[in-house]
């Protein structure tokens, strides 16, 4: 469901870098978006699990 409004989104703004953060099995779903388009895979049972592993994803 998020997809379309990704798409939607990314092609009415294509001045907008749009990043989506998801589970990285998902990421084939988010190849045929627009360039303005970025996926972030992550690993919410593994290396990304709870807050400090969501944390890593921050800027330091």
């Amino acid at each position: 469901m998020a997809i379309p409004v990704v798409y939607s989104l990314a092609v009415q703004y294509p001045q907008h870098e749009i990043t989506v953060l998801s589970r990285t099995v998902w990421q084939p779903l988010f190849q045929e978006l627009p360039p303005n388009v970025h996926f972030i895979g992550a690993d919410p049972t593994g290396r990304h699990k709870g807050w400090w592993g969501l944390n890593s994803f921050m800027p330091n």
